[in-house]
């Protein structure tokens, strides 16, 4: 089995970071009590250890005030979680996320983040939680398809992309299924994904340059 070629693993990080935890990027805001923000500047600027273990402790202690001030709002975890995640303080924002399980957005954030974190088999049960709760949730199947791509679960990875196309069109998951199948040997496969996605986007150069490569294997 071939290697997964490096233009499938550009289109996939991209849209790794274009699929965020819910839609399309946004500007950062702040949603941070104060007593976190000074404590996450108080981290960031420690050397000692055993000074920024101490301060990592006195932020879950202020963290967990902060949410149960709250009354544990699902709406505010969620605004939270996504802070800490386009901050990129994946851990963080896992951990804030899973402190929620009823809202949709905090499972599939808890997902995303894992998925991050390369820990790709809890990333896929959590979506597998996501879409037992609504099946329409497609980002979840982009999600998992990732995750299972990362697995080599190639298979797997392709009914997801598959499933989120009947969703929403993407260029780059048409690619990213093309080039699976590339990678797996399986060209005649590979034309058929990628002519549909080339019917759908003419102008796509991706699309293009992994035709061409196929249109040289197959007879």
């Amino acid at each position: 089995m071939k290697k997964i070629g490096k233009i499938f693993i550009g289109t996939l990080m991209f849209l790794a970071t274009t699929v965020l935890v819910m839609g399309e990027p946004a500007p950062i805001y702040e949603y941070r009590s104060e007593t976190l923000k000074r404590l996450d500047e108080q981290m960031n600027n420690e050397r000692d250890r055993n000074r920024l273990k101490k301060l990592n402790t006195q932020y879950e202690i202020a963290l967990n005030e902060y949410i149960e001030s709250t009354n544990r709002n699902s709406n505010v975890i969620f605004q939270l979680g996504d802070q800490y995640f386009r901050m990129n303080q994946l851990e963080r924002a896992e951990k804030i996320f899973s402190m929620d399980n009823k809202d949709i957005r905090n499972l599939f954030g808890s997902a995303t983040s894992l998925r991050f974190l390369g820990k790709n088999q809890e990333a896929i049960s959590k979506y597998n939680e996501v879409l037992d709760i609504n099946p329409s949730f497609y980002e979840a199947y982009l999600g998992r398809g990732i995750a299972n791509r990362n697995l080599k679960n190639y298979d797997s990875a392709i009914s997801d992309f598959r499933e989120y196309l009947e969703y929403k069109k993407d260029e780059y998951v048409y690619a990213g299924i093309g080039d699976i199948y590339m990678a797996t040997d399986r060209y005649a496969e590979a034309k058929t994904i990628l002519e549909q996605g080339r019917a759908t986007f003419p102008n796509s150069k991706i699309l293009r340059e992994l035709l061409s490569k196929v249109y040289g294997k197959v007879k």
